[in-house]
Parts: C-alpha cells; sequence; structure tokens
C-alpha cells in the first residue's frame, strides 16, 4: 500500500485508484455514502428505481476514473420497460449527479426492470468539438453485466467489475463496487508473460474479486485500504492518490430559462398563458419559478 495516503480513512466518496503490478493489472475501488444518497432522497422513484440509480452513479464513478478528460463523462440507460431512463454524469472536477425517468402509472416493481435497450458511455471535453461514444446493448437487464461486456468485446480490454449497493434500516443508500481491467502488452525489451500464464493471472484476480461480499462493499465503516488488502494482500496492491467526489448539479435559473425562451412560439404561447411557470430538475429535483414576463423577454 501506498505510504502517502492514511490507512486510517475510510475513503468514502473517492475513487481509489490502485494496481496489482505482479498481474499487470490496475484497479479502481468507490463507495458512496452520503452522496448517492442525497441525490435519491431528492426524489421519490419506485425502490428498483433507486436501486439502478444507486448502481448507475457508483459505475459512473468508476469508469469516468479510467479516462483522462476535461470536461463530463456521462452513462445513460435507454430502456424499453416502464423504466425508462436513467443518466448520470461526472464532471473532470468530481460533480457527480443522477436522475431516472419512469412511467408512474405502473405500480408493480417488477416493471422497472431494465427491458430492451441501450447503454451509451460519452466524453464530452470542454476545449473540444469532438466527443467520444460507445454503445452497448443492455444483456439480460443487468447493468454491470452490461457495460462489463463494452469493455470486454468492444474495447477489448479484459475488466472485472464486483459492485452492489444497499439501503439501511435508517433509510440511507450506500453504493460502491470495485473495478480490475488487464493492461495491455506495450512491447519493449522487458520480458513478457507468455499468454497461458497472463490467462491464469487474470482468472486469479477474477476468483479473488468474485469473493468480495456485498457487506465488504457497502460498510460505511470499513476503509477501502483494508477491502483491498483482503482481496489482494499476496498481490501487494499499490494505492495512488484518490479522485475527490462531490455531489452538484450544473443546473441553473439562467440555463433553464436559456431552454424556455428557445422554445417554439407555440409552445411557448402555450406555456405562458398562465401567470407563473414552475420548472423542476430532473437531476437535483430544484424547483424554479418564472414570469410569463421572463419568458418573453
Amino acid at each position: 500500500m501506498s505510504d502517502t495516503q492514511d490507512a486510517n480513512q475510510t475513503h468514502n466518496n473517492e475513487v481509489v485508484l490502485f494496481s496489482l503490478d505482479a498481474l499487470d493489472i490496475r484497479g479502481r475501488a468507490v463507495r458512496l455514502d452520503h452522496i448517492v444518497d442525497e441525490i435519491i432522497s431528492a426524489h421519490d422513484y419506485p425502490q428498483s428505481v433507486s436501486t439502478y440509480v444507486a448502481q448507475l452513479i457508483s459505475l459512473s464513478c468508476l469508469f469516468s476514473s479510467l479516462f483522462k478528460f476535461d470536461g463530463i463523462f456521462s452513462l445513460q440507460v435507454q430502456s424499453s420497460s416502464a423504466l425508462k431512463m436513467l443518466a448520470c454524469d461526472v464532471t473532470s472536477k468530481g460533480e457527480v449527479r443522477a436522475c431516472a425517468s419512469f412511467d408512474e402509472d405502473h405500480a408493480d416493481e417488477d416493471d422497472f426492470k431494465l427491458g430492451e435497450g441501450y447503454v451509451v458511455f460519452t466524453i464530452d471535453q470542454e476545449s473540444e468539438k469532438d466527443r467520444y461514444q460507445g454503445i452497448v446493448q443492455i444483456h439480460n437487464g443487468d447493468l454491470v453485466e452490461s457495460v462489463q461486456h463494452y469493455f470486454n468485446q468492444s474495447e477489448q480490454i479484459p475488466t472485472g467489475i464486483k459492485a452492489a449497493c444497499n439501503q439501511d434500516a435508517d433509510g440511507r443508500w450506500t453504493a460502491g463496487g470495485v473495478l480490475l481491467q488487464r493492461l495491455p502488452d506495450q512491447g519493449g525489451t522487458a520480458e513478457k508473460t507468455d499468454k497461458t500464464d497472463a490467462r491464469d493471472q487474470w482468472q486469479h484476480a477474477m476468483v479473488l474479486l468474485s469473493s468480495l461480499t456485498d457487506e465488504e462493499i457497502c460498510d460505511r465503516d470499513l476503509s477501502l485500504h483494508d477491502v483491498l488488502l483482503r482481496l489482494f494482500h499476496a498481490e501487494g496492491p499499490r494505492v495512488f492518490d484518490p479522485i475527490p467526489l462531490v455531489k452538484k448539479c450544473r443546473c441553473s435559473r439562467d440555463k433553464l430559462l436559456d431552454v424556455l425562451r428557445s422554445m417554439d412560439p407555440a409552445e411557448r404561447a402555450d406555456i405562458t398563458k398562465e401567470p407563473e411557470i414552475e420548472v423542476q430538475c430532473e437531476y437535483c429535483a430544484e424547483k424554479y419559478k418564472f414570469s410569463a414576463e421572463d419568458i418573453n423577454g
């Protein structure tokens, strides 16, 4: 473990970066407590929807830490079921927000399972017009399986993920996970592990990862460093400076007013029949009020 890290800290609400040098593997670990709890608590989501939102937040934090970018990483899910949409984005400053859209006419929790659809990964660079985007179909209604399939097949990077979330007896949500990726062969003059050994090492790492329990992932009082030592004690995990995370929405009165003013004239005329219009941010649930005069400028 790194000498620069304080092993007494839990490192909740941070992405912990680490490597297993002996196995040529890099990893990420995250546990979110008040961030995921505050995001979900701002909404009146069904239990199944809240669970998916919690999963998506932890996955987004893990994946955003794999890329170097100056802007916004987003993970969005579109589904054919009563759960229509899930979205989470993480900025390069570690600012996190998330939301869901669902058909409120459905009351059965089973209706909110993910149906057919796709998961979209997007990186928007602030300084560039081009964006990186990847798309993968939803596999078996499982978010973790879907994003893992994307890296294993589309990016051809062996990737293993163990994620979990829960709501405790006090109603508090916690979510987290551990991600492993096998580093590609960089070439050079150093002696390389042959393919058979590489496969054996990767399978060994996956066996260790599978032993991680949901309770360990979601235990707010258990240090993530201790989790990594339990999992990979013999491999000697090397830990780097963590990436701090914070819940923060990017909505504002001015941004929403710009959206309202850009509406089709007929639609704008229809909504301004009322003396006051209330708009709620779908991410943070903050409410903004506008008069017809505000919108018509």
